[in-house]
């Protein structure tokens, strides 16, 4: 994550989404408005790499077999705290439990 264009309450609210979903199994692609900067992966060092290298980006969620489960819009700089950090999601049961274990 580029430290230079996000605040510590993003890169923590960021890092607690990304532990997440690496924790429930799925895989993560980050697209940064132009191309999939990361795909499919479970690395939480090369995901979270990837995030902030534009003003938003938008996390892929898959599962184990490859199905897309939803999205996540990340946008920089609404908020200090990071509380603003979620953008939109899929409105999916899975997806929610993301984006509220990234607010804690």
């Amino acid at each position: 994550m580029h430290r230079d264009y996000t605040t510590l309450g993003e890169r923590r609210t960021a890092t607690r989404l990304v532990r997440a979903a690496i924790a429930a199994g799925y895989t993560v692609s980050v697209y940064d408005g132009e191309e999939y900067t990361v795909k499919r992966s479970r690395n939480e060092a090369a995901i979270l790499e990837a995030l902030a290298s534009t003003e938003e980006d938008t996390l892929v969620i898959r599962d184990d077999a490859g199905e897309r489960i939803g999205s996540l819009m990340l946008i920089w700089g609404n908020d200090q705290t990071g509380e603003e950090l979620i953008a939109d999601y899929t409105d999916k049961p899975e997806i929610e439990a993301l984006a509220n274990a990234a607010q804690r």
